[in-house]
């Protein structure tokens, strides 16, 4: 069984749920040797092997030193951030990708500070990451993302438990050289060739897209049968943030368990989303692309919240079994 997933497991917990807004300074892990910092300079196209700032405990400690926070908020951030210590060539075996590079002078709300990279429990960095997954889209993407009406929506090809995309700010030694970047990646729990670029071609192995058999309810390989696919994310955290959209506290709950109170009014939007990003990887016309929300992931593990784009027949329609993914050569045409 595929299961879309998102990201790196770290045993350090969120700040919000062991210590609270007001987390204790303590003295942090026993010393351990620290890892060299990176040399090495951030560029698309570039890839690289799956080192973390996270692994670091000496980093946190000097981290949270150096911008007056609490060495959890420091370990907390750093988590699941790249060290970009070691270069892979990209058609080697790697596990990040930079697929794109963006400009921390370009998005709102302004970097002046790198400590405002730390702390990424406030409203400002909600924002930021909002601004820069947003930048992190091509034409193509922002386009479909746009028809959502949410603002500060971005949207993303759907990768299964293992692989994600994300982004990250460059390391503090790279900041500090100039490089006031942010990295836009395609990372891989387990290294191998694959590329950003491959997300929306037919290239990409059916085994790392995520179909659906709604008659026994289970998640398949896209070459056995279904009458759905799930081929994208939307991500609306930003604008959950901004109290433009209904986030945790606005589910209800009932004997069957929680919902959303929102009518097709609310959804057709997001539908109209989910079906242009359809149209741009499928020329299939008897699929229309459907928005889910699990309110059981809502948010999901990391804070995120991420509403699901499915392939699949328009509901006044015979649902439409098949074996492959919706996915053709129609983005391969005009050009990847």
């Amino acid at each position: 069984m595929l299961l879309t997933g998102c990201s790196m497991g770290s045993a350090i917990p969120a700040p919000e749920e062991s210590f609270g807004a007001t987390a204790p300074v303590v003295t942090g892990p026993q010393p351990a040797p620290a890892r060299p910092a990176t040399t090495l300079n951030l560029a698309a196209g570039t890839c690289w092997t799956g080192e973390l700032l996270g692994e670091d405990p000496q980093l946190a400690l000097k981290l949270a030193a150096t911008f007056a926070i609490s060495y959890f908020d420091a370990a907390y951030a750093t988590k699941d951030r790249p060290a970009f210590l070691e270069k892979r060539r990209c058609s080697a075996k790697h596990a990040i990708e930079v697929y794109r590079l963006v400009q921390a002078a370009a998005v709102t709300p302004l970097v002046s500070d790198y400590g405002q990279l730390m702390r990424t429990q406030t409203l400002d960095f909600a924002l930021l990451s909002a601004a820069v997954n947003q930048a992190c889209m091509d034409d193509t993407l922002s386009s479909a993302a746009t028809r959502s009406g949410v603002a500060g929506a971005s949207l993303q090809p759907a990768l299964p438990a293992g692989y994600r995309t994300t982004w990250a700010p460059a390391t503090l030694e790279q900041w500090q050289r100039g490089q006031r970047l942010f990295a836009c990646l395609l990372v891989q729990d387990e290294p191998s060739p694959l590329r950003y670029a491959a997300l929306r071609t037919s290239s990409l192995p059916t085994v790392l897209r995520t179909c659906i058999a709604s008659g026994p309810r289970i998640y398949v390989d896209c070459a056995r049968p279904h009458d759905r696919e799930r081929i994208a994310y939307l991500d609306v955290s930003g604008a959950v943030a901004s109290g433009l959209f209904p986030g945790h506290s606005a589910l209800r709950r009932s004997s069957g368990g929680a919902y959303l109170d929102e009518g097709a009014a609310f959804y057709a939007p997001l539908d109209q989303a989910c079906t242009a990003y359809l149209r741009s990887v499928s020329s299939d016309p008897r699929l229309s692309g459907v928005a889910e929300i699990d309110v059981n992931a809502w948010p999901d593990a990391v804070g995120r919240y991420a509403i699901s784009c499915e392939a699949d027949t328009p509901a006044n329609k015979p649902s439409k079994v098949t074996q492959g993914s919706v996915y053709n050569s129609v983005y391969d045409r005009l050009g990847g």
